[in-house]
Order: structure tokens, then sequence, then C-alpha cells
């Protein structure tokens, strides 16, 4: 007997419409709009990084896999992770940002050193997703191109 095919829906506009969101409201708290300043503490950013941004996205990215859509599962798997490794920046429990207050008396400078490594790398894998589009749409190169600069100014 044959196997039936369960046909599911597209998981692009999840994986697109979670990170797009969580940009959006990280980008308010950068620029200080809002009321909310950009030294204010980040919770929402988090819950929403982790959620939304981290978890809905990289599940967008698993059902890409299931729909044959390699370069979509990537980028969406990926960004999704992202965010997830983004928000434990901000999670005292995983002691990312305090362990450098604990090992080193210039600890900003080094933190901040270190963030842009992390950034750098996440610069280069989208530059490399931006070629991969050049393919494809008009919009999704310049989706790519966008966050491409974006990522390389966040490095700088």
């Amino acid at each position: 007997m044959p196997k039936k095919h369960v046909k599911i829906g597209d998981p692009a506009p999840l994986g697109l419409f979670s990170f797009a969101l969580t940009t959006f409201v990280i980008s308010c708290y950068n620029a200080g709009i809002f009321g909310v300043a950009a030294t204010d503490p980040i919770n929402v950013v988090v819950t929403l990084g982790i959620f939304y941004g981290g978890g809905a996205q990289a599940f967008a990215g698993m059902w890409a896999f299931v729909c044959g859509d390699t370069f979509a599962a990537t980028a969406f798997t990926s960004y999704g992770a992202f965010w997830l490794s983004y928000a434990t920046h901000f999670i005292p429990a995983f002691g990312v940002s305090e362990g450098y207050y604990q090992n080193t008396a210039d600890a900003a400078r080094v933190l901040a050193h270190a963030k842009a490594i992390y950034l750098l790398g996440w610069t280069i894998f989208t530059f490399v997703m931006f070629l991969g589009s050049v393919r494809t749409s008009t919009a999704l190169c310049a989706l790519f191109a966008l966050l491409a600069a974006t990522f390389t100014l966040l490095t700088i």
C-alpha cells in the first residue's frame, strides 16, 4: 500500500515574521524609542528571542526541510539558533556576560570584543546566505543584502 503524503503549509511566513518582529523589537530598544533606553533591561526582547525569534523560527526551518526547501531550512533554523543564542547573553543563569566580569579587570572591553567576534561570525554566514540568494528573487536577495549590512554595522 502506498504511503500517504501529508501536505503541510509553507513555513516561510512564520520564519520571516518571527525574525522580523524580534528584530523590530530589539531595534526599538537599541534606538531608544517608545520611552525605553538602550541601557534598559531587555527582558521583553529575551523572551521574544527565545520563543518567537528563536523557537518558532527554528520550527519553521525544520518544516522547510520537510517541504524540501534546503535554503529556507538553513536560513530559518540558523537564524532561529541565532536568536536563541543571543538571548542567552542576557540570561544570568547562562553566565555569558558575567563570566567576563569575573575574569578580567577590563571586562567591558573584552566582552564587547567577544560579542563583535560572535556578530562577525553571523555577518560572514549572512553574506554566504546572500550569495546563495542571488539566483532567487530580488526580494530575497535584497533581504539578505540588508541583513548582511545590518550584521556588519552591529559587528563594528
